[in-house]
């Protein structure tokens, strides 16, 4: 099989602004797992069910769980690529990428007519310092 197997799984966000970060998390883990019984629908029923239709998600976060990086390195495949550019784009005007590792690497994508630079920045900051 070819071609690209994403799961993507929508999840409210609330924060009652007095929480911490990592609680905050806790609770959209805990969320998640229990949307589990949901994840048959696909992103386009549940917008079709919506008046907002495709303003209903306006940024996504991706946890990249395969380690495409590591087994680009590993030359025992037969070949070996090398000078690999790799360009993403999604139908959302803020990405946050996550990619497994020794220490998780995260990556903000964004649309510049949206976001300034300064604001992203911002939003970097909280998340370092937690």
């Amino acid at each position: 099989m070819i071609g690209l197997f994403i799961n993507m799984i929508p999840i409210r966000i609330k924060s009652t602004g007095i929480q911490t970060f990592p609680a905050l998390l806790g609770e959209v883990q805990q969320s998640s797992a229990l949307s589990r019984k949901f994840e048959y629908l696909s992103v386009a029923d549940i917008q079709a069910q919506t008046e907002l239709n495709r303003d209903l998600i306006d940024h996504i976060m991706i946890f990249e769980n395969y380690p495409v990086q590591e087994e680009l390195k590993n030359p025992g495949q037969g070949f070996v690529i090398d000078r690999l550019a790799v360009y993403e784009q999604t139908n959302y005007d803020f990405n946050v990428m996550i990619m497994p590792g020794e220490a998780l690497q995260v990556t903000f994508g964004y649309n510049g007519l949206v976001y300034d630079n300064e604001r992203v920045k911002n939003i970097a900051g909280h998340l370092k310092k937690y």
